[in-house]
């Protein structure tokens, strides 16, 4: 259990909890954020106190986004050696788009343009004049996270370790111009 504010939630321990048993296992889970940039840390352990420092934010305005119902993302370079995925999530009253792109597939690439499915999956996108709101995320940890499934508590193991980096804004979908992030 532990908390902080201001600056001292980069980097702070845990308290220990009273009776660690052969067999228990923790996940400590911290979040920091501003109007731009949310940092996301949930690391498991099995005894003693835990310490977790939080990943750094995007750099300032690192990212673009364009403002159109399908819009491309462009600056995926979060630089970490434990880099897995990128997450884009677009989102107004009526429409979410959520999309994982692993380092993998994206490759060299550091753009990446929402595809327009609206036929295919009838849909309609993001009418003119919406106010779309942006996240695109990286995903860290030092080992593979595609089986993590935060509703449930017994994916978290002993060894999880994963940090969330997002650059948040909004855009009014014009079909022209483009936003930086964060």
């Amino acid at each position: 259990m532990g908390d902080a504010n201001g600056t001292a939630v980069t980097n702070f321990p845990y308290r220990p909890v009273s009776g660690f048993a052969s067999g228990d296992r923790y996940v400590a889970m911290a979040v920091a954020g501003d109007n731009s940039n949310v940092l996301e840390r949930f690391k498991g352990f099995t005894a003693g106190n835990a310490s977790l420092t939080l990943p750094n934010p995007w750099p300032t305005g690192s990212l673009t986004v364009t403002c159109e119902a399908h819009p491309t993302v462009s600056g995926l370079a979060y630089t970490d050696p434990n880099l897995r995925a990128y997450g884009v999530e677009l989102k107004d009253s009526s429409l979410i788009y959520q999309v994982t792109l692993s380092k993998g597939w994206l490759g060299s690439a550091t753009s990446y343009g929402v595809p327009d499915l609206s036929s295919q999956l009838a849909y309609t996108p993001f009418a003119s004049f919406t106010t779309v709101y942006v996240s695109v995320s990286a995903i860290l940890s030092p080992q593979p996270v595609l089986g993590l499934d935060s509703s449930d508590p017994a994916s978290f193991s002993a060894t999880t370790d994963i940090s969330l980096v997002h650059a948040i804004d909004s855009y009014t979908q014009s079909g022209t111009g483009s936003i930086s992030l964060p």
